[in-house]
């Protein structure tokens, strides 16, 4: 028996499960007996998210659910299943695994980049036999009984298969291809091939293929209409049609919630459908996320706890990594509050049952506990298309349950059965340095009794009324010894961290205490020998058995450096876990943290592998020998292959049953700082209205230098900016800035501050259609450095590998928001195109010569008025004419070339000699072209004059020179002498750390060449704003231009000045008092957090005895230099002196 399912349009078989109907080879012997009827009863039934039916009898026949209820006849043929004190759900549905399945080879019909193969449907293909049988089983395990699986490779992927995943192949019911087509913003890097090399290019990619895919729709339907030849075969464009056309959706996988919104933003330029498997960092953005309105698939991978029992690993620890910590299990609960249609998948959990874990924490984190059992029954079956087959228990339903002897998101439930298309299957349960003896531990100036055994790894610390202090994870490496304690010893509630190092017969270091500070620490053995194990504290401690484990395991953190190239060794961090047979990592590199998966641990050899293909960063490989506490051997992945060396720096095992678990879940903060980590703000500035008086006005106009003046700000707009003297009454609010200077707000002409993904798409030559508007970041920390340097505003360009590279991005810095806020929509577009060295050496691309240079941008802008010649007649036609013909295909690439053309795209040059300078110039002027400005620049001083007569701005380098031989020739005056020849000069900084402090750069303007002071500030405020041809809006202190200025504590080209105070709109973004406060809130959630890990690591400390005499000081919080009973007053003068020393 089959029927037919329509999924989301796509047309799905469902076989049903009957193994003597279904037909097959008749058995060379007695037929083997199936039970086609079962009967569990007595158990708790599930039905729905929030429908439950106790003490149920459940009639399952043939692969289908024939009745349940509580009085329900048991069928004579049912085989009884006894259900007493047992849960039962519906089968768990994994929404997106993604599998390794082989693109079609490159070809007729296919795309020429092998990163885009839509046609490839694994339905039709291998579907879930390319599951491997141990995921399966994991799968199973976990209560899952079906499973969508998708291909893991390249941007547009092709199409996955639903199915059920049985132990027994026979068995597997299939319902059809999934109703979406996977996709990811895929890449390779640097030298990585056909590409992209970049986000930027993976994105621009991706818009072209899908924008070329409904131009091929339309041309066969015009060319079948009319009788027309159509376009070549396209295999992949016309397996494209169901999402250009709506009937399916794009399922593209992110890294983060930043590219879910770029997603979003794709969407919507295109008009496709969308589908997401996040991140599980949405709940750094909700509410860029909910609005895209699309489908999430979430994964639950949470980071793990901090490692903070080595203290100088805890100082490593960034204040972000902790709140994301912290915050992370609320994602669930953050989107649905928000109204975000989610579902749950076991992607980049280590292993499928690590689910459970991952939803109860989710519960604690406020998740209602009905909505996370939706998230694996009925609401991936309704993404998927089959909710009307499975993920529910009702009649007529497919027989997919779960068992459990408990409530499911209860910590000790277990699932003792898994039920596929009415199959039952049971899951089995899981079956140094050398220092002993007694002495004395002092903490500051506080003894203590104390024993230790380093081969042991025990330390026993006796407390003044006799009683044994908790010492909690001692860990030793190499000499250095490590352990936790509680603080009764100096009188707190707290927990202690001790690090030292052995020396002789003691062991010195530190002791960390609540609030971060630090007293010396030594331990002393006076009397050495063993310590009898009758000596040691009774209560088994769990962590301590971690460190016992620690010798025969690879638990723990490992690191060292990597080779990439003969000069570049980056620090790496390989964070494992090994439990028993099974071992996972992760890689922690250069900022970045890269999941490994499943490693191969053979023991024979001593040797290590991972093995992991991921579906958006490719495919990597780490081998490894071990060689005790040394791990060296080789890491590769699309970017090449390079040597590696770790050693052992602590074990990440914690204890699993802390004396209070319920701890870390009582006070999470609601809000959300944006961005998290440090300064981030929980509200958007907002614009005021506020009059400052008496100050220098540094107005960048025909004002000049206003010493006396008044800046009237009001509705985002400056007001009035000028004499005090002729300053109209207002009511804002009114500061004295009596001694204070204020500025324009400082631009910057060439950033590559806040892109995330790379700043140059390097495979091609010319790669005009990539836009960093596509890859704005708004949590980049160098932004708010920016700002604290008086800047406002940016122009974000492509980096120069290419001679006509990406499309620009101007922005105002507004910190607090996500990159959606920071455009200037004020600006014109540009893009950058680059001379010189940096274009040429590509290592056979062409161009390979700088005359090669000029040839190609020559071809690409004629190619580009060739294509918009075959628009304008397009656009000539009438709508009758056009109907008859095929449309011109849209070219992102060259579209942005035509812009240029048309005068509405400005040029950004990179350029250093004067010869390609000229050459540039006179290409440009062959087209009619004005270039926007020539970037760098370093020679322009000897060609300034045909410059200034181009009509092109120059953003150069103040006194950047020597550094490569192109530049050999550049001279600190080369910014004054083009200004001298009426040229639009600016300074900018090409570098996150030199942009925040541009003012410095503007006064080199004085230093060499002698520039007046109030055209030296120009070269940072009003000439980039004529560049970028925003100085209508900004740029210099006039009335009616918006109000961004910086607030200066000293003359600005003043080395030792000092920016108090940064506004853009009319808000203030940056103040350097609340810069102040913000720190010491930033530092208090720092302190709060590092708690909070303590004590789901390690449990609550012991409480303190209550004082049977007068209360005192602990000696931990007591000023040293404070005396008791001391006659000779402070510092040891006698008190009748201390008068005369005020």
């Amino acid at each position: 028996m089959r029927c037919v399912l329509v999924l989301s349009g796509a047309m799905a078989t469902a076989t049903v499960a009957g193994p003597i109907d279904e037909p097959a080879a008749r058995p060379n012997g007695p037929f083997e007996h199936h039970h086609r009827c079962h009967a569990l009863v007595g158990a708790d039934v599930v039905t729905a998210p929030g429908e439950r039916t106790e003490q149920a009898t459940l009639i399952l026949r043939d692969g289908r659910i024939e009745a349940i209820g509580i009085d329900v006849p048991i069928p004579a043929d049912a085989r009884l299943w006894p259900m007493h004190d047992q849960v039962i759900y519906a089968g768990f549905i994994e929404p997106a695994k993604s599998i390794d399945a082989e693109p079609p080879p490159i070809g007729p019909g296919s795309h020429w980049n092998n990163r885009i193969h839509p046609q490839l449907n694994l339905a039709s293909g291998p579907g879930l036999d390319a599951l491997s049988e141990s995921d399966a089983k994991s799968l199973r395990k976990a209560g899952y009984c079906v499973a969508a699986v998708y291909p893991d490779k390249g941007i547009l992927r092709g199409t996955g298969a639903i199915a059920t995943i049985p132990e027994t192949a026979e068995y597997m019911v299939s319902y059809g291809p999934t109703p979406t087509i996977a996709a990811a913003f895929d890449r390779g890097g640097w030298g990585g091939g056909a590409g992209p090399g970049s986000l930027m290019g993976s994105i621009a990619l991706m818009r072209q293929t899908l924008g070329d895919a409904a131009w091929y729709a339309d041309a066969n339907t015009v060319a079948e209409q009319n009788g027309l030849e159509p376009p070549s075969r396209r295999d992949d464009l016309a397996a494209l049609a169901g999402v250009t056309d709506g009937t399916n959706a794009l399922l593209l996988h992110v890294r983060d919630e930043k590219e879910a919104v770029r997603a979003g933003n794709l969407s919507r330029e295109l008009g496709f459908n969308l589908a997401l498997v996040g991140s599980g960092d949405e709940f750094k953005d909700i509410s860029g996320i909910a609005s895209l309105k699309c489908p999430l698939i979430v994964p639950v991978k949470y980071p793990k706890r901090p490692t903070l029992d080595s203290i100088d690993a805890a100082m490593r620890v960034p204040l972000r990594a902790l709140q994301e910590w912290e915050q992370a299990p609320t994602n669930l609960r953050r989107l649905h509050q928000a109204g975000v249609s989610t579902c749950v998948t076991t992607r980049a959990l280590k292993k499928p049952t690590d689910l459970h874990e991952a939803l109860q924490k989710a519960v604690k984190a406020g998740l209602d506990p009905d909505i996370a059992l939706s998230q694996i029954t009925t609401e991936p079956a309704t993404m998927l298309g089959i909710g009307d087959r499975v993920g529910r228990i009702a009649p007529g339903m497919a027989a997919h349950l779960v068992i459990c002897d408990g409530d499911l998101f209860e910590k000790d439930t277990e699932i003792v059965e898994t039920w596929i298309s009415g199959h039952r299957h049971d899951h089995e349960r899981d079956p140094m340095v050398e220092l002993a003896g007694s002495g004395t531990l002092t903490i500051g100036e506080v003894p203590a009794d104390a024993t230790l055994d380093t081969s042991k790894k025990k330390l026993t610390v006796t407390l003044a009324d006799d009683t044994k202090a908790k010492v909690k994870k001692v860990s030793l490496a190499g000499h250095r010894l490590t352990a936790t304690i509680d603080g009764r010893l100096l009188g707190n509630e707290h927990w202690l961290r001790l690090a030292g190092v052995v020396r002789g017969d003691r062991v010195i270091g530190r002791a960390v205490l609540p609030d971060g500070s630090s007293l010396p620490m030594q331990l002393v053995i006076s009397e050495a020998g063993s310590i009898d194990d009758e000596n040691e504290d009774d209560t088994a401690d769990p962590l301590d058995e971690a460190d016992e484990e620690e010798a025969t395991t690879l638990t723990g953190s490992w690191a060292g450096s990597i080779q990439l190239g003969s000069e570049f060794s980056p620090p790496i961090e390989i964070v494992m876990e090994h439990d028993e047979e099974d071992i996972s990592g992760t890689l922690l590199m250069m900022g970045q943290e890269m999941p490994l998966g499943n490693g191969t641990l053979d023991k024979e050899t001593g040797s290590i592998s991972f093995h992991r293909s991921d579906p958006t960063e490719g495919a990597y490989s780490i081998t490894g020998a071990i060689d005790g506490d040394t791990i060296e051997g080789t890491a590769s992945g699309p970017m090449g292959e390079a040597t590696f060396t770790v050693s052992r720096e602590s074990s990440g095992k914690t204890a699993d049953t802390p004396e209070e678990p319920e701890l870390r879940w009582t006070d999470i903060p609601e809000q959300i700082p944006y961005p998290l980590g440090g300064r981030g703000r929980l509200q958007p500035v907002q614009p005021e209205e506020i009059r400052f008086e008496h100050a220098t006005l540094w107005t960048a106009g025909a004002a000049g230098i206003i010493e006396d003046g008044c800046l009237i700000v009001r509705d985002g707009r400056i007001a009035y900016a000028g004499p005090m003297s002729g300053a109209p009454e207002s009511t804002e609010h009114v500061i004295d800035a009596t001694g204070l200077h204020i500025t324009p707000g400082l631009i910057d002409c060439h950033s590559h501050t806040g892109i995330d993904g790379g700043v140059n798409e390097f495979n091609e030559a010319c790669t005009a259609e990539v836009g960093i508007g596509d890859v704005v970041a708004g949590d980049d920390m160098n932004w708010y450095r920016q700002l604290a340097g008086g800047l406002t505003g940016a122009n974000q360009l492509h980096g120069s590998a290419n001679p006509i590279g990406g499309r620009n991005s101007v922005v105002k810095i507004r910190w607090g928001q996500p990159a959606r806020g920071f455009p200037n929509a004020a600006a014109p577009t540009g893009i950058k195109f680059a001379l010189g060295e940096n274009v040429k050496r590509s290592g056979g691309r062409y161009p390979d010569t700088r005359m090669g240079v000029e040839a190609f941008i020559r071809d690409r802008l004629s190619e580009a008025q060739s294509y918009a010649a075959r628009w304008n007649r397009w656009n000539a036609m009438s709508p009758e004419q056009q109907s008859k013909q095929i449309p011109p295909r849209r070219d992102y690439e060259l579209d942005t070339l035509a812009e240029i053309l048309a005068g509405e795209r400005l040029i950004h040059c990179h350029s250093y000699r004067q010869d390609e300078i000229l050459a540039l110039l006179r290409t440009c002027e062959e087209f009619g072209i004005t270039i926007g400005t020539l970037q760098h620049i370093l020679e322009g001083y000897k060609v300034a004059d045909d410059i200034a007569a181009h009509g092109c701005g120059a953003s150069s380098f103040s006194d950047w020179w020597a550094y490569k031989i192109e530049v050999m020739d550049a001279i600190p005056w080369n910014g004054a002498i083009m200004h001298d020849q009426g040229v639009v000069v600016s300074f900018n900084s090409d570098d996150g750390e030199l942009a925040t402090r541009m003012n410095d750069e503007a006064a080199k303007a004085v230093r060499f060449g002698d520039l007046p002071p109030a055209e030296a500030i120009k070269f940072v405020t009003l000439n980039p704003a004529i560049q970028l041809h925003i100085d209508h809006r900004t740029g210099s202190l006039e009335a009616g231009k918006d109000a961004d200025f910086a607030v200066w504590n000293r003359d600005p080209l003043d080395s030792y000045s000092l920016c108090l105070q940064t506004w853009i709109d009319g808000a203030r973004y940056f103040d350097r008092d609340e810069d102040a406060e913000l720190a010491a809130r930033d530092a208090a959630e720092r302190t709060r957090l590092v708690e909070l890990v303590l004590h789901e690591g390690l449990g609550a400390p012991p409480e303190l005895k209550e004082p049977e005499e007068e209360e005192t000081t602990p000696a931990w919080v007591r000023n040293p230099y404070d005396t008791v009973d001391d006659h000779r007053g402070c510092c040891g003068i006698p008190a009748e002196h201390e008068e005369s020393m005020k």
